[in-house]
């Protein structure tokens, strides 16, 4: 397996699948439809990457964080372990999050529309100032999660748990919206 560290990667030659980057800085890179599976990313930053569709797969993620990263499509379940992943100004809609065990990742100011989440347990994760249309939360456990400032997602506390939850208002009414009950103002 080969070691990269410490290094400032612009360019793709110098990507490999099978590869370890530890302390690197991944910049404005398209890595579409990129093969990098069975890598080591450790202690390190994507800064402006579009890893829309790149596969991971067997590959490990800790410490790493994506910031102003488009990530359409990333199936998350393909990965062979997730630690500390923090995510910035990101889109990462139609990710695929199903049936995973996680905790402590960040999703701050970005964007999941339609991603699924579904059927997993997931503690301390914060989706603050994150944009949450049609993302699928049903029969999932979400023990302490932030969705401060969060918008537009739906939750039904009846098949999801949401305890020690932080929601903010008006936002948290759409929790209600199952019970099929009016509000008046």
């Amino acid at each position: 397996m080969k070691t990269i560290e410490d290094l400032k990667i612009t360019d793709l030659d110098k990507l490999a699948h099978d590869s370890e980057y530890f302390d690197c800085e991944f910049i404005g890179l398209d890595l579409r439809d990129v093969n990098l599976s069975g890598c080591i990313f450790n202690d390190s930053i994507f800064k402006s990457c579009n890893l829309s569709n790149v596969s991971l797969t067997n590959s490990s993620l800790s410490e790493i964080s994506f910031k102003n990263c488009k990530m359409l499509g990333f199936n998350f379940n393909t990965l062979r372990s997730i630690n500390n992943l923090k995510f910035y100004d990101s889109n990462l809609s139609f990710c695929i999050l199903n049936s995973m065990k996680i905790r402590d990742v960040e999703f701050i100011n970005c964007k999941l529309d339609d991603s699924d989440f579904s059927e997993g347990k997931f503690e301390s994760i914060s989706f603050e100032k994150s944009k949450l249309s049609g993302v699928n939360f049903s029969n999932s456990n979400l023990l302490n999660c932030n969705f401060s400032l969060a918008s537009d997602y739906y939750i039904d506390p009846r098949f999801t748990k949401i305890k020690g939850s932080t929601f903010s208002m008006p936002e948290a009414l759409s929790l209600l919206n199952s019970f099929e009950i009016k509000i008046d103002s």
